[in-house]
C-alpha cells in the first residue's frame, strides 16, 4: 500500500476517514466524493506530500483543515456540494493549485489569502451565498474561468469583476 498512487473511495457511504490515511505517502490522487463524510479531513492529510488531486465533492463536510496548506504539490481541489462556510488562511500556501471548486456550499466571503493563489486557472464559486467579491480577486492573474452563478451578486457586481479580470471568462449562469 505504500506505493499506492491513486485511491478512489467514492460512493462508499463513508462517515469518517482513518488518521492512518496519512501513511499513504506515495498517494498522488485521492477521490473520496459522494460519501457521508462530516466535519473536516483529519489533520494527517498534511502527510500526503505527493498529493496532486483531492476530490471531496458531495459529502457533508463543514470544515477544511489548516493542514491542507501543507500540500504543496496539490493542483486540483474539489470541495463542491458540502456545507462549508470558512476557508483556512493557509490556502495561500498552495502555490501549484490550478483548479479549485467550492460550488454548492455556504460561503459568504473568503479570507484575503484566497486571492493570493498564484497559479489558479479555474475557480468555481457558484451556488454559495456570495453578495460581494473584493477587488483583490484581480490578483488571480492566471485565472481563465470563474463561475459565479447562483449567488447574490448583481449584474453590476459581475460587470466589475469582469473588468478586474479581463483575461478570464466570468460566468454568472
Amino acid at each position: 500500500m505504500k506505493d499506492l498512487k491513486t485511491l478512489d473511495l467514492s460512493g462508499n457511504q463513508l462517515r469518517t476517514l482513518p488518521a492512518e490515511m496519512g501513511n499513504l505517502s506515495s498517494l498522488e490522487e485521492l477521490y473520496i466524493g459522494n460519501n457521508q463524510l462530516q466535519g473536516a479531513m483529519p489533520a494527517e492529510i498534511r502527510k500526503l506530500r505527493k498529493l496532486r488531486v483531492l476530490n471531496l465533492q458531495q459529502n457533508e463536510m463543514t470544515g477544511i483543515p489548516a493542514e491542507i496548506g501543507q500540500l504543496e504539490k496539490l493542483e486540483e481541489l474539489d470541495y463542491s456540494f458540502n456545507h462549508l462556510d470558512t476557508m483556512p488562511n493557509e490556502i495561500k500556501n498552495m502555490k501549484r493549485l490550478r483548479k479549485l471548486s467550492l460550488a454548492h456550499n455556504r460561503y459568504r466571503e473568503f479570507p484575503i489569502e484566497m486571492w493570493q493563489i498564484p497559479n489558479l486557472e479555474y475557480l468555481d464559486l457558484s451556488h454559495n451565498d456570495l453578495d460581494f467579491l473584493p477587488d483583490k480577486i484581480s490578483q488571480l492573474r492566471k485565472l481563465k474561468l470563474l463561475k459565479l452563478g447562483g449567488n447574490k451578486l448583481t449584474k453590476q457586481d459581475v460587470k466589475k469583476i469582469r473588468e478586474w479580470l479581463p483575461a478570464a471568462r466570468v460566468t454568472n449562469e
